[in-house]
């Protein structure tokens, strides 16, 4: 059954210093995984000094972010992840989102 989780947009592109107006938390639905791909909690979101130049020029649709992420499976549809599995990959800045497993490497 699909969830829902908090998840931080980008509103504005900042020309200069990158502020707290510049994004907002929104609810989202997290759906759940289909073959090949797991449902996830964040536990770690990189907040990481590269993130500057596509949060100025607008690059994430939606304005949801992707950065690398440490999580835990919460639930898994996908061979060699288990849930409780600790993970790292990339993700949408949300508490919980469900991705590829191809893009999640087991800790």
């Amino acid at each position: 059954m699909p969830q829902s989780a908090r998840c931080i947009r980008l509103v504005a592109n900042p020309i200069d210093h990158i502020t707290l107006a510049a994004f907002v938390t929104a609810d989202v639905t997290v759906p759940d995984p289909a073959p090949g791909e797991l449902t996830i909690r964040a536990l770690l979101i990189s907040v990481d000094p590269y993130l500057v130049m596509p949060i100025r020029a607008g690059t994430f649709p939606e304005g949801r972010i992707h950065s690398r992420i440490i999580a835990r499976v919460e639930q898994s549809c996908a061979p060699g992840f288990a849930p409780g599995d600790l993970v790292l990959g990339f993700a949408r800045w949300q508490e919980r989102d469900t991705v590829a497993a191809s893009e999640m490497r087991r800790l």
